[in-house]
């Protein structure tokens, strides 16, 4: 008997969490063009199984792009952005958002839209709400975007702050070497030079063509040509455009 309850009870917690996870699943609707919603289950099913794509309910055709998850959504939209077709990537960005408000890439690309005023008008607001959600989706590029927004603010705790937590993340890209400079850049204008140095170091270490340049910028300040040069010629060996100019500048103040 008690084997019996037993293996009804576990059935029941199997069948509760296949029931939340239709939930969870099912919260996430989009609607076709044709009108009618579907569940993410049953879009994803129409994708994967390479169902001609037509709505089931009237037989409408389906264009592929509503078949594409809020990532690829989100994709899409950056690439129409690069483009300038400023009011479809903005369509397709709040798509993706309309499937996955959390989405870090779909959040960017709507901040840049606000904050540019490119198919639509320029809202700063909007645009840091949206940094605010992909920064927290550990887009570095958001992040990056969000304390240039703040610091122009005045908000010079929360530019630091957020520019901190995206150094101090675990995965390593290019974004992120781009706030560890931008960092570096906010702490030297608020006159900690040393740790503007330190920051920028590090994100040499790791690869950045900027960080090399923003040493040699500094080097040159207190007239410690050697050095200056020896950073810029790296920061021109790793494709950095200004520092070839730099060190025509540098050669000529010798």
């Amino acid at each position: 008997m008690l084997d019996d309850f037993a293996r009804k009870f576990h059935a029941g917690v199997q069948t509760l969490g296949d029931a939340a996870e239709r939930l969870s699943n099912e919260s996430k609707v989009r609607k076709l063009p044709c009108g009618h919603t579907f569940n993410e289950i049953s879009t994803q099913k129409i994708k994967m199984r390479g169902v001609s794509p037509h709505c089931p309910v009237c037989r409408s055709t389906i264009p592929k792009e509503f078949l594409m998850s809020a990532i690829e959504m989100a994709d899409h939209a950056v690439q129409l952005q690069r483009r300038k077709v400023y009011d479809e990537s903005r369509f397709w960005a709040s798509t993706a958002l309309e499937l996955d408000p959390d989405c870090g890439l779909a959040n960017f690309v709507m901040g840049v839209l606000h904050y540019e005023g490119w198919g639509g008008a320029k809202d700063m607001d909007r645009a840091a709400a949206h940094w605010e959600v992909a920064h927290q989706s550990e887009n570095a590029c958001a992040t990056v975007n969000l304390a240039h927004l703040l610091r122009s603010r005045g908000n010079v705790a929360r530019a630091r702050l957020v520019l901190e937590e995206a150094c101090a993340a675990q995965c390593l890209c290019e974004d992120q070497l781009k706030a560890m400079v931008s960092l570096g850049k906010l702490e030297r204008d608020e006159g900690n030079v040393a740790r503007a140095r330190q920051l920028w170091e590090l994100a040499l270490s790791k690869g950045s063509a900027d960080a090399a340049d923003h040493l040699g910028l500094l080097f040159k300040k207190q007239g410690n040509y050697t050095r200056a040069r020896e950073l810029f010629e790296k920061a021109r060996a790793m494709g950095h455009a200004g520092a070839a100019y730099q060190l025509l500048v540098i050669f000529l103040l010798k």
